[in-house]
């Protein structure tokens, strides 16, 4: 009698773990891996929302407290700190294919960005999706360098430096209030084609040519280029030169203190009208 009662309680047993490792099976979904609706983001405050697509299955696993989450690599596609770009509401999203929406950090720029999807009633996460280029435009107009001088000299041997202003004359709207972005510097070789010259917020200048610089923003086009300034050599003797304000010119007296500078040279005279 005793076994008999054995056996039906391990009977039992049996079957409340099967039920139970079914259930958990059933309890599973599998996503695939997001579509972009985009082929690059170039994000700004005019326009930052962006869709990517993913399929889900089987629809009925899914608990009603189920999220949804778009998770962001870094520049270099790793997920091992991931940004949280949406998480939707729970229960919200039941049928597959979803299309969920979303916006960039202003901090984002690179070019191998990577989406995925998570769950999180059942847990679950897709596959990477293919690489893109994000950049959120902190500042996207035009600016000006050399205190909006269209020209500029050095003596042989010697160097310009060229400067993004900060803040310089009118309205400028200087890029160097934003700490983030960064600066790459052209020299013209032709009417409409140039050259890549350096990257940084100032550019040493000794080679005759006319230079410009834009604010880093990878493949997304961008408003965001300074004025020309064309740089040429003494050779020898005196040379006139373009005398700049560290306050912009024309300068202003109730502006405080200034600093003038003027092209390298061996020497200089300086004059007071």
């Amino acid at each position: 009698m005793q076994k008999t009662t054995f056996l039906k309680q391990l009977f039992f047993g049996i079957c409340f773990f099967v039920l139970l490792l079914c259930e958990q099976v059933n309890a599973q979904i599998v996503i695939g891996t997001p579509n972009l609706g985009f082929s690059q983001a170039c994000a700004s405050a005019s326009f930052n929302t962006y869709n990517t697509t993913f399929v889900f299955s089987p629809e009925s696993a899914l608990d009603p407290t189920n999220q949804f989450i778009i998770q962001m690599s870094d520049s270099d596609g790793s997920f091992a700190n991931p940004t949280v770009l949406f998480t939707s509401n729970p229960g919200v999203v039941t049928t597959s294919p979803a299309t969920l929406s979303f916006s960039l950090p202003t901090t984002t720029a690179g070019e191998g960005y990577r989406l995925r999807i998570k769950s999180t009633a059942p847990v679950a996460t897709s596959s990477n999706s293919v690489a893109f280029a994000a950049y959120y435009k902190l500042q996207d107009s035009p600016f000006t360098i050399n205190n909006l001088v269209s020209t500029g000299a050095y003596c042989t041997g010697g160097s310009y430096l060229l400067s993004i202003d900060n803040p310089g004359n009118g309205n400028n709207d200087s890029p160097l209030n934003y700490p983030s972005l960064t600066f790459n510097w052209y020299r013209e070789t032709s009417p409409t084609t140039s050259v890549f010259v350096a990257e940084g917020n100032t550019l040493s200048v000794n080679q005759e040519g006319t230079y410009f610089v834009k604010t880093n923003y990878g493949t997304c086009t961008s408003n965001s280029f300074s004025n020309r300034v064309t740089i040429s050599e003494v050779t020898s003797g005196s040379g006139n030169a373009t005398i700049a304000s560290s306050l912009g010119n024309p300068f202003c007296p109730d502006q405080g203190a200034t600093i003038l500078s003027t092209l390298g040279g061996n020497s200089y005279q300086w004059y007071k009208d």
